[in-house]
């Protein structure tokens, strides 16, 4: 059963059209993948779906509403949480502090938040040991940490992540990917979009791939990681 449908996006910044005409579906508990090269309008997408950026055509559709002129903060409240490239903390603030952040929608529901937070800690053990430094003294791994934590503080519907293993170690990255495999199993849907597509297709159910603002193929994980045409979308030959 479909839960996100975005159907003939197209975004433009000024003149230039960095989307143009996608249509993807992410159905409930599935991972999907955005993959594709610098530049190929995967932010984009996730940053239109999540209401930092407005479409010039098309329609973004979340559990069978219209979402794509509401405010960020009213698609987060529909259960949509974004963890976006760059980690965007509050880097004064301490691990614990971002985390209660990340909760602001359930506000008033104090004790589920301390659950919430517990199950962040237990997730991600060494964030409990640093729960109270402010976030800028984590290191990179650590931080991609505290951003995916305080993402699901928000109980999300709908996880999206961009990017999530830019700049960090292998060793870092899968145990990333194997907390990602671990909420979806949990039922919360997840749109990854990542540029590591040899790793990220393995955990991924379907993928889209990008090409300067199109999708130039699709299928599921295990075709798409078959398909040798993939690698002439990144090496220039699609």
């Amino acid at each position: 059963m479909t839960l996100l449908a975005v159907t003939n996006l197209s975004v433009a910044y000024g003149a230039v059209r960095a989307v143009e005409d996608v249509t993807l579906t992410v159905g409930r508990g599935e991972i999907v993948l955005l993959l594709g090269p610098n530049g190929a309008g995967k932010s984009t997408i996730v940053r239109t779906i999540s209401g930092l950026n407005r479409p010039a055509a098309g329609s973004v559709t979340f559990d069978g509403a219209r979402i794509d002129r509401l405010a960020p903060h009213q698609i987060v409240a529909r259960g949509i949480a974004l963890v976006a490239e760059g980690k965007r903390l509050f880097p004064e603030l301490t691990v614990e502090e971002n985390l209660d952040l990340g909760a602001f929608v359930h506000r008033r529901d104090s004790a589920g938040i301390a659950q919430d937070r517990d199950l962040a800690y237990a997730r991600f053990p060494i964030l409990a040991e640093k729960r109270r430094d402010p976030a800028a003294t984590l290191s990179g791994g650590q931080q991609q940490m505290l951003a995916l934590a305080q993402a699901l503080m928000s109980r999300p519907r709908l996880l999206m992540l961009d990017e999530p293993s830019l700049g960090l170690a292998p060793l870092i990255v899968a145990g990333i990917f194997a907390i990602v495999r671990q909420v979806a199993a949990e039922g919360c849907t997840i749109l990854l979009v990542e540029q590591m597509a040899a790793q990220a297709l393995r955990i991924a159910d379907r993928g889209y791939v990008l090409s300067t603002g199109r999708v130039v193929m699709e299928g599921t994980g295990a075709a798409l990681r078959a398909d040798s045409a993939l690698g002439d979308v990144y090496f220039g030959s699609v």
